[in-house]
């Protein structure tokens, strides 16, 4: 199971301030070319297979039924940009939507008016909005040629495509550069639970790792210090470029651990790197960026890459990601999610031991120059020793 809670941040202005990142514009925002079907809640689903019934009955049930989904959870700040609420769907997988009725998109210039719900303002869009016929300034989500109303919800949808697919929310707004704040939104992903492996609070199998019966084990208690970016159990630090061949930052993470990574300014860094300085103590005045491209080179970048104005193309890493920006994977799984200088907390809430896997969404990083320093905290879900 995936929560994630966040706001969807409508103005461009909000660049330079570093305070209220934009939206891509629906035409960016919409070139996901991946297929992708949609139940509503109360729904009615294309035809599904036993898998996809499981998991709509699981997210129509939410939160009433006690079962356990390998997934991760991420937690994103309202400043966040938009790109965090990119979800990827694999087959029979289903997910759930819900807007806070009271969060609200303003969408003229200061002084503003006193803006719209999720629900939007009721008056069908013109061709010019991102979903045409749908209700002006709402919540809408999907992919090109099938943006749909979100609204308050909650709704669910569940990939009965039988293929991996994209899912993107967004105003529906055919000028979204002079908007300002933005939908609070909660997504919650389902899946199955993985072979052998019983639900949360059940006994557990012969199969599985016995970390669900350590006592005071909670995912919770990790989840909300690393939101409150207290220090955790463990911290790791380490750089991310030239010298080290540009090889993806690993981290072990254990079932139920939550992980925040965090740009560091060059002092930070966990030892020198010739032409760069840094070093334990060491105040230092390089800025953590990385040269992209052969000298005299195509521009300089933190982990926040290009922003969201410039979104990956197909054949990069991570398609529809800021170029140039940090990612992350889960070795063994495909595709990648968004993390950037301030990455929100996510969870592994899978059964056994994972690597996490730290780049740079670039389709050439062999000819950059430079290096981020990077640190990763992570939070068990376990404060109590086994009896």
């Amino acid at each position: 199971m995936t929560l994630t809670k966040i706001a969807i941040p409508l103005s461009r202005k909000g660049i330079r301030r570093r305070t209220r990142p934009p939206l891509v514009r629906a035409c960016a925002a919409a070139i996901l070319v991946v297929a992708w079907a949609a139940a509503s809640t109360p729904a009615t689903a294309a035809p599904a297979g036993p898998s996809d019934a499981t998991n709509l009955e699981r997210c129509q049930a939410y939160p009433e039924p006690d079962y356990w989904t390998p997934d991760m959870t991420a937690t994103i700040n309202g400043t966040e940009s938009w790109n965090h609420v990119v979800r990827f769907l694999g087959p029979g997988e289903a997910i759930r939507i819900a807007a806070l009725p009271s969060s609200r998109v303003k969408n003229t210039r200061w002084p503003w008016d006193s803006g719209y719900g999720p629900n939007g303002d009721g008056i069908a869009a013109g061709p010019e909005f991102p979903a045409p016929g749908v209700s002006r300034y709402g919540l809408v989500g999907g992919v090109q040629g099938d943006l749909r109303l979100m609204g308050v919800g909650p709704t669910c949808y569940v990939n009965t495509t039988g293929v991996l697919q994209g899912f993107q929310l967004t105003v529906n707004d055919g000028e979204q550069g002079d908007n300002s704040e933005g939908f609070v939104v909660t997504i919650v992903t389902f899946k199955d639970p993985e072979p052998g492996c019983p639900v949360l609070g059940t006994s557990i199998g012969d199969q599985c790792p016995a970390y669900y019966d350590r006592r005071g084990y909670d995912p919770a208690y990790a989840l909300k210090r690393c939101k409150n970016n207290s220090y955790g159990e463990r911290e790791v630090t380490a750089d991310f470029g030239v010298d080290k061949g540009f090889e993806p930052v690993r981290v072990t993470l254990f079932p139920g651990e939550s992980f925040r990574v965090d740009a560091l300014d060059a002092g930070w860094s966990l030892a020198p790197v010739p032409g760069y300085g840094g070093g334990p103590g060491d105040s230092g005045t390089s800025t953590p960026t990385i040269k992209v491209g052969s000298w005299p080179w195509d521009g300089s970048y933190t982990p926040d890459g290009a922003g969201v104005d410039h979104p990956a193309p197909e054949g990069w890493p991570a398609p529809y990601l800021p170029q140039y920006g940090l990612i992350g994977t889960w070795e063994g799984q495909s595709g990648y999610f968004w993390v950037g200088a301030h990455g929100g907390c996510l969870q592994w809430a899978g059964a056994r031991p994972v690597t996490l896997a730290l780049t740079m969404n670039d389709n050439n990083i062999g000819d950059n120059e430079g290096v981020w320093w990077l640190r990763v905290r992570l939070y068990s879900p376990d404060p109590l020793p086994p009896e």
